[in-house]
């Protein structure tokens, strides 16, 4: 509300900037004062080495992080144009919303990670990670084809139709690439669990390093598309090593059966929102499509056994809750 009421009424970035930061600050004054605990355990000067060995890789991991996420979009600026470099920004904030979509747990996730890691309980880890990547799979896999499908209309709708007519085959490959990346997120936690946080920050650096390398490397040449080719190395990069350390710690499964399953009722759920004609306006379509696809993808997957009818009644009873 702030930011739009500085933007309509003064018309200047630099003001906008400044409500956000007042915003925050009384957002996080707020916080503080109204969670104040009645209280405090002072951190031990005797575990200082302690607290900086397991926070300092997080620093490193943040940068490296940021760095892959936004260098690409300075160095589009830089070879090609601030044209190309905004929709290429709007395209990967748009496809992040596939990685925000596997984060929604995170709050819940964490502490039953850290939980389950001190008693050693090992089997509810297996459990939990398992879960969380079968449905992530599901979810994710349709969505990023749903974003592919919609991509023209989203992008007209929030920008222009030139962006749309740019970014619109841009759009699913930033989505697939953060589809990779939300598979990295859940696994963060058994490694802070684990204290072993300079697995992330080595992890993190080689990515962004490769990250920057394969930007100077594609840029040029492919443009846009090869910006996203090199944040999708990145991401697999990181997301392979998580894998295969955490998979060392902790025997969950990764069902390539319904990886299957998910594309191949994917296919037929994108097949038949092709078939809808491309006459209905562009809001009309951010209605309809995802109601047909939904009503298209669930059913299918259940019939051929991607989701279990219990799993189903599950939901329905979560939600009525």
């Amino acid at each position: 509300i702030a930011l739009s009421v500085v933007l309509f009424v003064l018309r200047d970035i630099v003001a906008g900037l400044w409500a956000l930061a007042a915003v925050a600050v009384v957002i996080d004054a707020a916080t503080l004062l109204y969670y104040r605990p009645s209280t405090v355990n002072r951190p031990s000067i005797h575990r200082i080495r302690k607290y900086v060995t397991y926070s300092l890789p997080m620093d490193a991991q943040t940068l490296s992080s940021r760095l892959i996420r936004h260098a690409d979009k300075y160095l589009i600026l830089y070879f090609i144009s601030p044209t190309v470099a905004g929709v290429y920004a709007i395209c990967t904030s748009m496809g992040k919303v596939i990685e925000d979509l596997g984060q929604t747990l995170n709050p819940t996730l964490y502490p039953t990670v850290v939980k389950a890691w001190r008693q050693d309980d090992i089997e509810t880890l297996t459990r939990v990670y398992t879960t969380i990547f079968r449905w992530f799979t599901i979810l994710g896999i349709p969505a990023v084809a749903g974003l592919g499908i919609l991509a023209e209309p989203l992008l007209a709708t929030i920008s222009t139709t030139s962006i749309a007519d740019q970014g619109q085959y841009l759009l699913p490959i930033t989505a697939a690439a953060f589809l990779v990346a939300g598979f990295n997120s859940p696994l963060q936690f058994v490694v802070n669990a684990a204290e072993r946080n300079e697995l992330l920050s080595n992890s993190y650096l080689v990515a962004a390093g490769l990250n920057l390398v394969l930007n100077y490397a594609l840029i040029p040449p492919y443009g846009i598309y090869g910006a996203a080719a090199a944040t999708t190395a990145s991401y697999g990069l990181i997301t392979a090593y998580l894998f295969y350390w955490a998979r060392t710690q902790i025997p969950f499964s990764f069902s390539v059966v319904t990886i299957s399953k998910s594309l191949a009722v994917t296919a037929v759920m994108t097949a038949a929102l092709l078939a809808i004609p491309s006459v209905l306006s562009y809001p009309v379509r951010l209605v309809i499509y995802p109601l047909v696809g939904i009503s298209i993808y669930i059913p299918l997957m259940v019939a051929i056994g991607g989701i279990d009818r219990r799993e189903i009644a599950e939901v329905k009873a979560i939600m009525a809750e």
